[in-house]
Order: structure tokens, then sequence, then C-alpha cells
């Protein structure tokens, strides 16, 4: 009987778990502050290009701790800004 008790309030914890962790993933992509790797993500490049280009001070970034963030509205900006540049004049 204990068992099935203590069985149940597993299962019960787990599903609390599961409904808390929901959507998760979309908040991390739409949070303000960014990851690398959530940066990676959303520029769809490798880590060691976001690296590359942090070392020559080519995107916007700030440090937290030994972590490098990135503000979102920000690399909007500076995303726009880039398609800008790369867009060829027209005739």
């Amino acid at each position: 009987m204990a068992e099935a008790f203590s069985l149940c309030l597993n299962l019960e914890y787990i599903g609390r778990v599961g409904e808390s962790m929901r959507g998760k993933h979309d908040q991390a992509v739409t949070s303000p502050v960014m990851t690398v790797a959530e940066i990676c993500q959303l520029l769809r490049i490798h880590q060691t290009t976001l690296y590359r280009m942090i070392k020559k001070h080519e995107i916007p970034y700030f440090r937290m701790g030994s972590d490098y963030r990135f503000n979102r509205q920000v690399i909007d900006e500076w995303r726009r800004a880039q398609e800008v540049k790369s867009t060829p004049p027209s005739s």
C-alpha cells in the first residue's frame, strides 16, 4: 500500500514538473537576455563562428562573469543593420 501511495506521489510530482517546464524553450528564445547557444540558434551559425565574431567585436555582447550574453533587442537591431549593409544598391 505504501509503495502505491509513493508511486502516486512521484507521478504527481513528475506531472507538475512537466507542466512547469512546458514552454520554457520558447521563453528562452524570446527572453531579452540570450546565451551563446540561443544566439547560435537564432542566427543559425556555429558556436565557433559566434566566438570568432565576439573576438573581432563584430557582434554586440556583454559579459556576466565569464559568460557571454546578448541583448535580444540590440541583436535584432544589429541584424537589421547587417541586412541593409549587404543589400546591393538598386540601379
